[in-house]
């Protein structure tokens, strides 16, 4: 794939709106939020991203790669890169196993935090009861 067969944010974005009605009622919640917010959202291409990848080493950045194949250029040649099964019997690929391990990490960066960090998360965790995201007992 080169930069003209990269897929296009405005073409993206249309293709999500055109699919709307097709969406569960959370994920249509989730695809108007990205409509509403297009800025908060990035899309590039997989080439795109690992040139990004190259410069921010070039710069010293210590990198931590996700994705589902060990042939990916985004994680090749990285120290800290993990390689997540998405294959499912289903049409769509799964993320749960990425979810996972994102909690995992979080858990370990929480883990040796300051007890300001760990103070600021039990604050996100209680205003989000407070406005009712979390279910009754959770």
């Amino acid at each position: 794939m080169n930069d003209m067969d990269a897929p296009k944010p405005e073409l993206v974005l249309g293709d999500l709106a055109d699919g709307l009605s097709a969406l569960t009622p959370d994920l249509r919640k989730a695809a108007a939020y990205v409509l509403e917010n297009p800025n908060d959202v990035g899309v590039s291409s997989i080439h795109e991203i690992a040139e990004a990848i190259s410069v921010a080493r070039e710069q010293g950045v210590k990198i931590v790669a996700i994705s589902d194949s060990p042939a990916s250029p985004i994680v090749i040649g990285l120290a800290h890169r993990f390689v997540v099964a998405a294959d499912t019997p289903q049409f769509l690929p799964s993320s749960i196993s990425t979810i996972a391990l994102l909690e995992t990490l979080l858990s370990f960066v929480v883990a040796v935090a300051s007890p300001d960090i760990v103070e600021r998360v039990e604050k996100f965790h209680a205003r989000r009861r407070t406005l009712g995201v979390y279910e009754a007992g959770s």
